[in-house]
């Protein structure tokens, strides 16, 4: 779908803090939408892929995103003399946990951990430390995962509760309303 737009059509990584009709122009209906910078941008058609605190979600009807009860930790390991993983992802399960690792390239790995945080594992959330050292305490017998994490700068960390668009209201709800659309739901904090 992007290649068939014209350059400069597509606006990444802008945070939406509200948006309003703003007339029409030609007959069809222009929003203005006011983004985190201060920039305002007018447009005909808007398709919204801006996560669980969709803007364009919550102008559409949809309720906040719902907690799922469990915790993420993430990052991107930096192997500055390469790697030996393949570009294949790697999954592991443990008890209570799942922790995964993809390569990016030949000398970076994205990697996450999953669990449901106890009363005293959700004040590690703020501390990347405390949380790296809990994290590699869990994956003591998965040696591949455990070498990826002692790689990980602490200030690379970050921990945020996972959340979730209910499905029913994805399917009962309007995802779209004239020439809005929402496309996209990934995890922000």
């Amino acid at each position: 779908m992007e290649n068939e737009l014209p350059e400069g059509t597509i606006r990444y990584s802008s945070n939406v803090v509200s948006m309003e009709d703003s007339g029409s122009d030609s007959g069809c209906l222009v929003k203005s939408l006011h983004l985190s910078d201060g920039t305002v941008i007018k447009t005909k058609v808007l398709i919204g892929c801006d996560g669980v605190n969709s803007m364009v979600a919550k102008w559409l009807g949809f309720s906040k995103a719902a907690f799922t009860g469990r915790s993420a930790v993430r990052s991107v390991a930096i192997f500055p003399q390469g790697h030996e993983f393949v570009s294949k992802f790697l999954l592991f399960v443990g008890k209570g946990f799942r922790a995964g690792c993809i390569a990016c390239d030949d000398k970076t790995l994205y990697w996450f951990f999953t669990w449901t945080p106890s009363t005293q594992e959700k004040d590690l959330q703020d501390n990347p430390a405390k949380l790296k050292e809990f994290v590699l305490s869990k994956l003591q017998n998965t040696p591949d995962m455990k070498k990826v994490v002692e790689n990980i700068e602490t200030e690379r960390i970050m921990s945020s509760p996972l959340r979730y668009r209910r499905p029913w209201e994805v399917l009962m709800g309007n995802i779209s309303k004239g020439n809005v659309c929402v496309a996209g739901d990934a995890q922000t904090i």
